[in-house]
């Protein structure tokens, strides 16, 4: 059963753990269940400290949406995911991709277009970590999420 914290500030750091200042890195939040892909959600874009924050209500607000718009994709409710989650940092061929066919594509919202046409992803190399929540409710937790800084 899912434990999603009421706020889950992820802090970019490079590979040795030390925090990366790197605003505007557009990350994705995916969810599993019985350890397949079920559901996924972008976060709002770092701040200049290379931080940005999933709080468990936002996000349980636009699977309900999402739910509601397709219910048999979304049978499941949030809470019965497992317990492990996984952070990405998108690559900029996929952002690249997600704004060309936004005009046509109805189900790319006008937050994540706006979120996809201002990421400077190009700065980092994309990545994804695996990140294993807390078996009980928690409040805030703090996750470092390693990344490469893209060189030119």
């Amino acid at each position: 059963m899912l434990h999603l914290p009421d706020r889950m500030e992820i802090q970019l750091t490079d590979v040795s753990g030390q925090p990366l200042g790197i605003a505007n890195v557009l990350l994705a939040i995916r969810f599993f269940f019985a350890d397949r892909y079920y559901y996924g959600d972008l976060l709002p874009l770092t701040d200049n400290n290379g931080v940005t924050v999933a709080d468990r209500e936002g996000v349980r607000a636009r699977f309900e949406d999402n739910r509601r718009l397709f219910p048999m994709d979304y049978s499941v409710q949030l809470e019965s995911c497992d317990q492990a989650i996984r952070l990405a940092v998108l690559d900029t061929r996929t952002i690249q991709d997600r704004l060309k066919t936004a005009p046509e594509n109805a189900m790319i919202s006008a937050d994540a277009h706006a979120l996809y046409a201002q990421a400077q992803n190009q700065r980092v190399l994309a990545t994804e970590a695996h990140i294993e929540l807390p078996s009980t409710y928690s409040r805030v937790m703090t996750v470092p999420l390693a990344v490469r800084v893209a060189t030119a």
